[in-house]
């Protein structure tokens, strides 16, 4: 649509664009009302901002609910590479990994976020925007590791992660706090899929035997799950993932 409300911050407030698109899709004659997001790396990262709902104005002001009924329209997803712990993705393990991160973003064209970042290193409600009264007890889930910033998800995603990537462990996370604290058609019904490599597993330095098999797996799944999804919900019936899916983590 060109004209997405806001102002636009790397880890924050991307998923504006999505919603943007999202409220035009649905709105179109020729729409059934649902779709599902899907994404690699930094695209993945903008989807799992969208999934709790990101405030148009980009600073938290109105809420993560703000937008429920909008996101309620998507029903599956398919996310590589990416996830939703944006403070511990780039501080990993508490430190600020200068080779990792700073190429990282300077490769995408993100170098502005690099002094974001930098200016936020402690933990702080930059990283999370997306509660308009940002408190710690509303930030987190009383179990332990458990982020709350999904309350809002409803939709069942295959999580496509690697162990030698680097958003890996993060996104096993967000699988796993979606998977217990979102909505009714979210909670157990994510997969969460793990190969050996990640970014560069076909063309990096080591070469991962069967690097990409159960991506390549839920490329035949994927489709799968989205028709299963839509024909729940126009049943108005409880989606249940393992219907189309038999797994709930497969590890390669």
């Amino acid at each position: 649509k060109h004209a997405s409300n806001g102002s636009y911050a790397f880890f924050r407030t991307q998923g504006n664009d999505s919603l943007d698109s999202i409220e035009y899709l649905i709105q179109q004659s020729w729409s059934d009302g649902y779709g599902g997001v899907t994404g690699v790396s930094a695209d993945a990262l903008g989807q799992y901002a969208d999934i709790p709902g990101v405030p148009q104005g980009g600073g938290g002001e109105q809420g993560f609910w703000e937008h429920n009924s909008i996101l309620n329209h998507g029903i599956g997803g398919y996310l590589i590479f990416g996830d939703g712990f944006g403070k511990s993705t780039v501080y990993q393990e508490g430190a600020y990994r200068e080779c990792l991160i700073t190429g990282w973003l300077t490769a995408i064209f993100e170098e502005p976020s690099i002094v974001q970042v930098l200016e936020n290193e402690k933990f702080d409600p930059f990283w999370y925007p997306l509660v308009g009264n940002w408190t710690w007890d509303n930030a987190y889930n009383p179990m332990p590791g458990i982020e709350k910033q999904w309350d809002v998800a409803n939709l069942s995603i295959i999580h496509s992660a690697g162990w030698y990537d680097i958003f890996g462990n993060y996104q096993m996370l967000t699988a796993l706090s979606v998977n217990k604290t979102a909505q009714i058609n979210a909670v157990g019904n994510q997969i969460l899929v793990i190969d050996p490599g990640g970014h560069c597993a076909e063309g990096g330095e080591i070469r991962w035997k069967n690097a990409t098999f159960g991506a390549k797996q839920m490329d035949i799944y994927a489709p799968k799950l989205f028709k299963g999804a839509v024909e729940a919900k126009m049943a108005n019936k409880v989606f249940v993932a393992q219907d189309y899916i038999p797994y709930n983590v497969l590890f390669y």
